[in-house]
Formats: C-alpha cells, sequence, structure tokens
C-alpha cells in the first residue's frame, strides 16, 4: 500500500483558483479506482469535517495548525512526514516541503510562475499581505521545486512558461483542469441577481491588478459616454463596489457597471447561465477556468489573448488585447453586434468533455503518485 498525503489548505470558503483547484481533485480522486493507494488529507479543521461529510471514511485526515504558510512549509509538513512516513506528498498549490526526507518523495502542482515575472507582464497586487507572499513565492517556490521529484501544471504554456524560469526541472508534465456541472442543489440565485445579470455582460473578478478589471471598467465608461443608455452592461463577481473603490478611488463609474460581490462557489455556473456572456480580461492566465465553465455552459466568452486563454479556448471566444482599453471596447461592441457564437462553441464543446475531465485528470495523478514511488523502489 502507497501512502500518500494531499496538501488540501488552501480549500476555504469562497475561494477560487488553487482552492477549487484541489477541492475538485480530491472530489475525482473519490471517484477513481486506487486500491494500492491510501489517501491522507492535510487540512483546516472546518475543511476537514466538511470533506468527511461528502467522503465518510473513503479518506483520513491530519489536521494543519493555523498557522503562517512559511511555518506549515518549513516545519509542520517535516513533521508529520517523520511521524507518519509518508511514501509520499502531494503539494497542490505552488508551495512544497522544505525540508526535505528521504523517505518521501514530492509531487508539486505548480500552477504559474507569475510571481517571478517583472511588473510590466503581471502586475504586482497592491495588499502588503499579497506582496509579502508574492516575495516569498519568489524566494522559496524555487527551492520548493528543487526538492520535488516532480512537477505537474495546468496547461502547456505554464509547462513551458516554468521551463523558461526554472529550466533545471527534469520531470514536468501538464494536465488540464475538468469542467464542472452545475449542483442541482446549489445555492439559488436571488432576484435581484438573477435580473441585473440577464440583460449584462458578466465578469468574475478579484481585487487583483492581475485580472485588469479597471480596463474593464473604463471600456464600458467610453460605451456609456458614446451610448448613454443604450450601452452594454456588466456586472462584476468576486468583490464589492467598496472593495474596488478602495484601490481605485480616481475611477468614476458610469451606471452600465455593476458590483455584486461575492457569491458562493456553486452560485458561480448559475450566474453564468443567466448572464449574456463572460469576459475574462486576465494579464496572466495558466488556464482559465472561467473559460471552460462560460463555453460548457454554451455561453460566448470575451476574452484577452494573453497567457494560456488562446490554448484553452481555441476559437471560441472573441479575443482582445487586454492593455488597450479600445481593443476591449471595440470587442464589446462587436459582440453586441454579433452575440451568437453558436458554431464556434459548438465546435469548442465537441471535445470540451475529452480535454477537460477531472476524472481523467485525477486517474493520471493517480498513476504518477504510483509511478513515483515504484521508481523510488518504496512500494510496499
Amino acid at each position: 500500500m502507497i501512502n500518500v498525503l494531499i496538501d488540501a489548505r488552501w480549500i476555504r470558503e469562497g475561494q477560487r483558483g488553487v482552492g477549487n483547484f484541489t477541492s475538485d481533485l480530491i472530489s475525482a480522486i473519490s471517484l477513481t479506482k486506487s486500491e494500492n493507494l491510501k489517501y491522507v488529507i492535510a487540512a483546516n479543521e472546518t475543511t476537514i469535517s466538511n470533506l468527511k461529510i461528502l467522503y465518510g471514511s473513503r479518506f483520513e485526515y491530519i489536521k494543519i495548525p493555523n498557522l503562517p504558510d512559511p511555518i506549515i512549509d518549513i516545519f509542520f509538513f517535516s513533521y508529520i512526514n517523520i511521524k507518519y512516513r509518508f511514501d509520499l506528498m502531494h503539494f497542490t498549490g505552488n508551495s512544497g516541503m522544505l525540508l526535505i526526507r528521504r523517505n518521501c518523495r514530492v509531487l508539486v502542482t505548480l500552477h504559474d510562475v507569475s510571481f517571478m515575472k517583472d511588473r510590466s507582464v503581471v502586475p504586482w497586487p497592491q495588499r502588503t499581505k499579497q506582496i509579502i507572499g508574492r516575495v516569498y513565492r519568489k524566494h522559496l517556490i524555487p527551492v520548493f521545486i528543487k526538492n520535488a521529484q516532480k512537477v505537474v501544471t495546468v496547461s502547456n504554456f505554464a509547462l513551458n512558461d516554468i521551463l523558461l524560469e526554472f529550466p533545471f526541472i527534469k520531470d514536468i508534465e501538464y494536465l488540464y483542469h475538468g469542467v464542472n456541472q452545475i449542483c442541482p442543489n446549489s445555492t439559488p440565485l436571488n432576484f435581484v441577481v438573477t435580473n441585473l445579470v440577464k440583460n449584462s455582460l458578466l465578469v468574475i473578478g478579484a481585487n487583483d491588478p492581475q485580472k485588469n478589471l479597471i480596463t474593464v471598467v473604463l471600456a464600458f465608461n467610453i460605451l456609456y459616454q458614446k451610448l448613454g443608455k443604450d450601452a452594454p452592461r456588466v456586472c462584476i463577481i468576486g468583490l464589492t463596489l467598496y472593495d474596488f473603490k478602495d484601490f481605485n478611488p480616481k475611477i468614476q463609474l458610469t451606471p452600465n457597471v455593476q458590483f455584486l460581490g461575492y457569491l458562493e462557489k456553486d452560485q458561480v455556473p448559475h450566474v453564468i447561465t443567466q448572464s449574456k456572456g463572460v469576459i475574462i480580461a486576465s494579464y496572466y492566465e495558466s488556464f482559465g477556468l472561467p473559460v471552460i465553465e462560460s463555453l460548457f455552459l454554451r455561453k460566448p466568452v470575451l476574452c484577452s489573448d494573453r497567457g494560456a486563454l488562446p490554448e484553452i479556448g481555441g476559437n471560441a471566444p472573441i479575443y482582445f488585447d487586454p492593455s488597450s482599453i479600445v481593443s476591449l471596447s471595440n470587442a464589446i461592441e462587436f459582440f453586441t453586434l454579433n452575440p451568437e457564437r453558436t458554431e464556434e462553441i459548438k465546435k469548442w464543446a465537441s471535445h470540451a468533455e475529452d480535454r477537460f475531465s477531472w476524472i481523467k485528470t485525477a486517474s493520471r495523478y493517480a498513476q504518477i503518485y504510483v509511478e513515483l514511488v515504484v521508481s523510488d523502489g518504496k512500494s510496499n
């Protein structure tokens, strides 16, 4: 039996990104056959309680203390490795294990290397905590990666970008995220949100300059000045108006821009289906989950032409230059005149379930766990 620990500290309420990736991977693993693999999930107390409800005795659990990530990385995982003697540890979120031990193989899912990029490529975050986190990742992740036996990432773009920054990596491959279906028991949208989104394009945002919300807001401002009350509308979820104004107090908002605040994870597919289409304006994405969520739900996408987004979206989205307000406003006007992209989306969707399958991804991860341990002669 091969003992595998999965680092699930990133699963938190209301969080997308790495937290969703980890949650969805665990869900898919629970559905795959793995007779020779024993899984232990390391997570905070709340997450463990929720996972026990979902999966019962399918997994065992270790509680991660409420401590800063550097302490968790440097000491906690080394301690539990000594105590429990895992065959392999899978770090699912751009992190790792600093004090490596010979009796344990290490796999890191490295989602991107945005933290290594110049400000002109990936704008720096504005919050002090986020800045500290970026500096920490820039200096420590190269060490984590050197200590890992294998790296997995999330797209071909990300793989090549990682090798540009870390050419010393010898074993790396990419596995796409899967497509999430709408959960029938998910939290319903309220009436006000539903009506607002029905008449609008949608942005799934965050208060991170990398997501490029300023360009989105300014593009809709231009369209309002040009078209008045007939201008296209946009609804932004993932942050509140206060959050936006806190960092961008000089930007005047026009009536065609609405902030809807934070929604539950399971509400996001519902709000996508109610919208006219989705805008992804990021300067840098290593995958682009909203692209596959939207196209799988047959919704048009207006998409930045940077990072992995063209790889994931193919010919289905309408692309624009995220550094150009004019380019985005032109894309919005083009979409307004040509709102249906039925054929493009249909062609994309015909291959989507095969390309973006959580079951295939989880099955490959299970194979990797076995390969890494068996190659080291550690299987029992």
